[in-house]
């Protein structure tokens, strides 16, 4: 098979080695979705122009006809297969030479209905807009149609999966039904019914609450007799709970490392339902700052022991043995939601972050998802900061492994040759202060891994050693450390071993889906392995994550890159200029943007990049890192050094 097509969520055409192929106009990419679509049909010309072309004459229409499926049948050379068969009257699409994500869902809708779940990823053509009335009406046609199956889908999926007693299975699917169809109360009540049966009560009652408002707001209708019983029997629930621990005095010391307590939040409004959302609130960021290896997060368990309570902030976090608090609240009024959080710095009272959201109470699951990810996202980089800011203020003799490995932090983001040797030697000086300290080992290995890739270093064969020395250190230690795996990632990739190199990266943003740093190294393993356009799509999610981070360089770079191996060398010249003003930048933005500029016919100005460059790395011996080079799929590195010395740029 030799192209992909996809078509739910964003439209893309990748080709056999999982690249994605330019189709350049979004008529094109309308074009080639309805061929697809209707695969093996004949379709007249008459009706592609008129489906996307109607405001032109017969002859433009015809012509921007031609130039689209010119585009198309282009894409056999990339594929290897022919793809059209056109003559002066119909056109039709061979689906053999495509494997199209929509066809995949229809046949796995009957077949096995949680596949088809998982190729359902969102909206058909989401994002794809062509001003034309009847393509734009073909679009909204098609696409209700699949979503209807698709909840069709997703409901069998979780029939069976409550056949085969995988509850945790159960609730995901029936949520992304609820999430396309919110009116179904069927699904309700498998939901409430299976959030009880895990333990989840307060959830279950949250939901019977999102039932009851949004019937009341889109049907005006109450729930019926069997939801509302169903509530009625989680409200009484009389089953005897465990009892929580009230010996908070008898929690042990934590060690000196950022530890944080997340506070029941408020609830400033009059109803008293709404404590159930504000209770979420909290155990949603719990849940979700549990996924930060570098965090102590305290159970709910005891940090919802202080609600109600008056006691300050200094003496909670003093009982529960934590450096941070997070407090917040809740109101509603109207219908609008606002909602305000703030971490405080528990020694001293200092308010280290605060922020305040104010939502539409459309649905009050979106927003609780939407706020618990930008509290979440927005807090972890902040106690970052102030560890670091706490250990460059700690005298030198204190030795202690957290301090050590915080004072190593912030050489290692300074990214330069002289800051990364130093962070190596911290690192060091942690895991040897801390012999389990994994995460210590992983950022060590990491250290040398970027002196090997950004500066031409000399000794790169005996800091190589190093690195795999200290990575088989970490894993022994925490097979689960997020750092280490992302490390082997790029050790893997440096050896060639693509595939392998993009799982190892993979499983560390499974542990932690809210890494920025993990993203950009992920972009960094598939460019690569060549795959450029999802390089891209992780470059951006990096720099979505975390706009201000010490790595954005890392994160421009490499989508920098990716856009020179696609051919959009103005894009790689738009975002090589970004990525050399930001701290940190290393030498593949500058070698990368002048080789741009050359294919682009602007030697005077890849002339004055290699000036900057010469300036910013005077002790640079330029050429290309060959253990990249050789172990690359692709020839990037390679290639901009040839177009650079046919240039007469470089020697």
């Amino acid at each position: 098979m030799g192209l992909s097509l996809k078509t739910f969520g964003e439209f893309s055409v990748r080709d056999e080695f999982g690249t994605e192929v330019s189709l350049r106009t979004r008529k094109t990419q309308g074009l080639f979705a309805y061929l697809a679509v209707n695969a093996d049909k004949p379709q007249p010309r008459e009706r592609l122009m008129a489906l996307l072309w109607s405001d032109r004459g017969e002859q433009q229409a015809r012509q921007s006809l031609n130039n689209a499926l010119k585009t198309i049948r282009q894409l056999s050379d990339t594929g290897g297969v022919a793809i059209l068969d056109s003559d002066g009257k119909q056109v039709t699409l061979h689906g053999e030479a495509l494997e199209s994500d929509i066809e995949c869902f229809r046949a796995m809708a009957v077949e096995d209905p949680a596949s088809a779940a998982a190729i359902y990823v969102g909206p058909f053509l989401d994002g794809l807009t062509v001003p034309d009335p009847a393509f734009e009406e073909w679009v909204r046609t098609t696409r209700s149609q699949l979503q209807e199956r698709a909840c069709e889908v997703l409901k069998q999926a979780t029939e069976s999966a409550i056949a085969l007693g995988d509850k945790k299975a159960a609730i995901d699917f029936v949520k992304r039904l609820l999430s396309l169809d919110p009116l179904r109360e069927d699904a309700h009540r498998h939901l409430m019914r299976l959030l009880y049966e895990t333990g989840d009560r307060a959830g279950a009652l949250r939901q019977y609450q999102f039932c009851v408002g949004v019937l009341q707001r889109e049907l005006q209708v109450e729930p019926d007799g069997s939801t509302r019983a169903l509530f009625e029997d989680i409200r009484r629930d009389s089953r005897p709970r465990a009892q929580e621990s009230n010996a908070l005095d008898e929690l042990p010391i934590l060690p000196e490392k950022p530890s944080i307590a997340v506070l029941p939040f408020d609830n400033l409004g009059a109803d008293p339902n709404q404590a159930f959302f504000a209770d979420g609130m909290a155990e949603d960021i719990i849940t979700e700052l549990s996924r930060f290896h570098s965090l102590f997060v305290i159970a709910r368990g005891s940090s919802f022991a202080f609600k109600g309570q008056s006691l300050d902030v200094q003496s909670i976090a003093e009982k529960l043995g934590v450096r941070y608090l997070l407090e917040g609240s809740v109101r509603k009024s109207g219908s609008r939601i606002r909602i305000a959080a703030q971490l405080i710095e528990a020694v001293n009272g200092n308010h280290i972050w605060a922020e305040r959201y104010d939502r539409q109470l459309e649905d009050i699951f979106a927003v609780q998802d939407e706020v618990t990810s930008a509290i979440v996202l927005a807090i972890a980089p902040q106690i970052d900061r102030r560890e670091r800011q706490l250990a460059q203020h700690r005298p030198t003799e204190h030795l202690d492994a957290w301090s050590q490995f915080q004072r190593g932090l912030a050489a290692y983001y300074l990214s330069t040759e002289a800051g990364l040797r130093s962070a190596a030697a911290l690192f060091d000086n942690a895991f040897k202060l801390d012999p389990n300290f994994a995460t210590a080992y992983a950022y060590a290995a990491a250290a040398r891994n970027r002196l090997v890739l950004n500066f031409g270093i000399q000794d790169s064969d005996t800091l190589i050693a190093e690195v795999k020395e200290r990575l088989d250190a970490a894993l022994a230690s925490d097979p689960q450390d997020v750092v280490a795996l992302f490390v082997t990632g790029v050790l893997e990739s440096l050896s060639g071993n693509h595939d392998l190199a993009v799982d190892r990266v993979k499983q560390a943003i499974a542990l932690n889906p809210n890494s920025a740093y993990t993203h950009g190294i992920l972009a960094f393993v598939l460019r690569r392995a060549g795959r450029p356009g999802d390089a891209i799509e992780h470059a951006d999610r990096a720099m979505r994550l975390s706009p201000y981070d010490p790595a954005t360089s890392m994160f421009m770079s490499n989508k920098e890159n990716a856009l020179f191996e696609l051919g959009r060398y103005d894009d790689c010249v738009e975002w090589g200029r970004l990525a050399i003003r930001v701290p940190g930048s290393n030498t593949g933005a500058y070698i990368t943007m002048a080789a741009a500029l050359v294919l682009l016919d602007r030697h005077d100005e890849a002339k004055e990049v290699l000036n900057w460059f010469r300036v910013r790395f005077p002790k640079y011996a330029f050429g290309p890192n060959r253990r990249v080079v050789e172990n690359s799929k692709t020839t990037i590195n390679q290639r901009r050094i040839e177009i650079l010395r046919a240039a007469s740029l470089v020697g």
